[in-house]
């Protein structure tokens, strides 16, 4: 049985201040099934976010 997949992402991200970010998202995907087999799947999702980006400190010292 085959099957043809399709899918598309979208992501966004805004810096709103030093390292602090609001990120959004949507992906959407579909699949449809040779000779109606399964009827056809389709989905869409959304996403959303703050992320704070924080660097790692560094302890090698010489």
């Amino acid at each position: 049985m085959r099957a043809q997949c399709a899918l598309a992402n979208l992501n966004l991200s805004y810096e709103l201040k030093e390292n602090l970010f609001i990120d959004a998202g949507a992906t959407w995907r579909k699949k449809v099934y040779e000779n109606a087999v399964f009827p056809v799947e389709d989905a869409l999702w959304f996403t959303g976010g703050l992320r704070l980006n924080i660097v790692p400190r560094n302890y090698d010292f010489y």
